[in-house]
């Protein structure tokens, strides 16, 4: 009865010892993890400052200058949306070798998807009816100063021939899908959850992804874009359903002139007699379209929240909250470093657009 008694004992202090291990290697994580966001914004400010530079003084290595060839177009794109942000998550998981589960593993269900892509379509044609809308009530004088350059450069060659069609889809849709998302949601946008400051860890992401085309003119569509990227990954969805939403997003953004000019013809010569009634149209019929979406929309808050939440990378590694030991010098420096790297972003984007 002793020895068993004293198996019993040794058992529960093994358990003990490997509780303990687990939680001090899961404070040393959560310390490393801490500046992650920090370090990721700093990577990417550096590297887009240095392009920019690079592209100042070789004007013709530019996606803007109107005489660039298809290839130079493409060679900007890869560098930007591929080299850049890919460089930077490679160097953040060798340095950091993040857990897995940092990235939530939710498998969504077919209605989530297509929730997503219905969000994103619909808001992206929704922004640019309202630019529509602002113009003709003369609030605004160009379109073009509020459609990401980055994206509308590419429209001529959509009506070229499909490979044409398919390769400007994969560098202005697909690239920065498939390089910003993980990096943005996954590795920026989590560790930042762990802290007090949600709101202001939400503003930053929107902020940086907004900055990162280094377009003044694609600011506002891009900052609308990861506020709902963003809403989605808070309400539990997978990488997987924020990447979709993306897509349809920026795929709509680009066809939108096209769908609108196609619709605004077709209710001007059906009911209306000028260029204005016909908007209204648009967007009425775009707010039915919206209507009739609202119960795939909102599927994302329609679950049990406890439950939806229990799927986010910041439940499955509960110790960024509950076992990190902040200070305030240590999280002042990380908002400091973020703020460093998001004025240096600015820096690179007022170059980009004046010099």
């Amino acid at each position: 009865m002793s020895d068993k008694h004293k198996n019993d004992k040794s058992d529960s202090l093994i358990v003990l010892d490997q509780e303990a291990a687990a939680l001090m290697k899961e404070k040393t994580e959560a310390r490393r993890l801490q500046h992650l966001p920090a370090v990721i914004a700093l990577l990417l400010a550096v590297l887009l400052f240095s392009f920019t530079l690079l592209e100042n003084l070789f004007p013709a290595f530019s996606l803007f200058s109107q005489p660039a060839s298809w290839r130079t177009l493409a060679l900007r794109q890869v560098i930007h949306w591929g080299v850049i942000p890919l460089l930077v998550l490679a160097i953040v998981l060798l340095i950091y070798k993040p857990s897995s589960s940092l990235i939530s593993r939710r498998k969504e269900a077919p209605l989530s998807l297509a929730s997503a892509l219905l969000l994103g379509i619909v808001s992206a044609f929704a922004y640019y009816v309202l630019l529509e809308l602002l113009q003709s009530i003369g609030l605004i004088s160009q379109l073009s100063k509020y459609l990401p350059a980055s994206l509308t450069i590419f429209a001529p060659f959509l009506r070229t021939t499909a490979g044409r069609t398919l390769a400007a889809l994969t560098f202005t849709v697909f690239l920065p899908v498939i390089s910003l998302i993980p990096l943005l949601l996954g590795l920026f946008l989590t560790p930042l959850l762990g802290s007090d400051r949600r709101l202001l860890s939400l503003s930053f992401t929107c902020l940086l992804g907004a900055l990162l085309p280094l377009d003044i003119s694609a600011f506002f569509a891009y900052f609308l874009l990861w506020i709902i990227l963003s809403y989605i990954y808070l309400a539990g969805s997978s990488l997987l359903t924020a990447a979709l939403a993306s897509c349809g997003y920026l795929t709509t953004l680009i066809y939108a002139p096209s769908v609108f000019e196609l619709l605004s013809n077709r209710f001007i010569a059906w009911q209306s007699t000028s260029k204005l009634q016909g908007t209204l149209l648009i967007f009425a019929l775009l707010l039915i379209v919206l209507i009739l979406g609202l119960p795939g929309v909102f599927h994302f808050n329609l679950l049990n929240r406890e439950q939806r939440h229990s799927q986010l990378a910041l439940s499955l590694q509960p110790h960024i909250l509950k076992h990190l030991e902040k200070t305030t010098a240590r999280s002042a420096l990380s908002w400091l470093l973020l703020v460093i790297a998001l004025i240096l972003l600015l820096a690179a984007l007022l170059a980009n657009h004046f010099i």
